[in-house]
């Protein structure tokens, strides 16, 4: 009776978070959506959801938050961009596919996850575990969205499936009222520019950019540095993975 009780329990648990994606895979106001998901996750244990997205490529990628409700003093913490060379979840994400938990990351000791420095800001907040969902996207794109736990998370498969495909249409919904494709595709860039960005998204440098449109490298940089001020990028690797990601070249 009881491991029957549990399933039921599982699979209303996992129906209510995939009746969020029902509800928001059209999408919506990110605080409504926000405000909903925080409600479909807490029947798991989950609380304070924090998203991030990165672009660009090698020591030129940069990361921001989406959005940050981590418990004071976690928030502080991660506020602003975050050092995606120095935050080990951040890495764990680049590399995996998979959901993952805190707890299950700090027990990898290739990680360079300090269970002990992290958990005790973590523990003022009442956070033990967390769950963290990697989003991968072409052209280097990264995402993730990470929860809270006050007690070990401990999941069932399907529980986990649902919970990801939850993280994935919320980080849409942000995505999308971030505008990050919008101001990619509106970006007024000239034909050189984009032609210039193609083959920065290429790996070429600006010598062999010049060769290949006829160009003196210096106009070539001019063209590159004007295409990364429209669009608001932090490196010309960003702007070249922006472009990308919204089919701008």
């Amino acid at each position: 009776m009881n491991v029957l009780l549990g399933q039921l329990a599982s699979a209303e648990r996992s129906g209510r978070a995939l009746r969020f994606v029902d509800s928001w895979s059209a999408g919506g106001r990110q605080a409504d959506s926000l405000a909903d998901f925080v409600a479909a996750i807490a029947p798991f244990g989950l609380a304070s959801p924090c998203a991030a997205y990165s672009l660009g490529f090698g020591a030129q990628r940069t990361c921001k938050f989406l959005f940050n409700t981590l418990p004071e003093p976690l928030r502080s913490v991660f506020a602003g961009a975050v050092d995606i060379h120095g935050d080990p979840v951040v890495a764990a994400s680049m590399s995996r596919h998979l959901p993952f938990t805190f707890l299950e990351l700090g027990a990898d000791p290739s990680s360079g996850f300090d269970l002990g420095t992290v958990g005790a800001i973590a523990l003022e907040c009442g956070v033990l575990d967390g769950l963290v969902v990697p989003i991968h996207g072409p052209f280097g794109y990264l995402g993730m969205v990470a929860m809270t736990a006050s007690a070990p998370v401990d999941l069932a498969p399907g529980e986990t499936a649902a919970l990801a495909a939850a993280a994935r249409c919320l980080f849409d919904v942000a995505r999308a009222a971030a505008q990050l494709d919008t101001l990619a595709r509106s970006a007024r860039l000239t034909q050189r520019e984009r032609e210039a960005m193609s083959l920065v998204a290429m790996g070429r440098t600006d010598e062999q950019i010049a060769a290949a449109l006829g160009l003196a490298a210096s106009t070539v940089r001019h063209h590159v540095d004007n295409a990364r001020d429209k669009l608001g990028a932090a490196s010309r690797a960003e702007a070249a993975a922006l472009l990308a990601v919204s089919g701008g070249i």
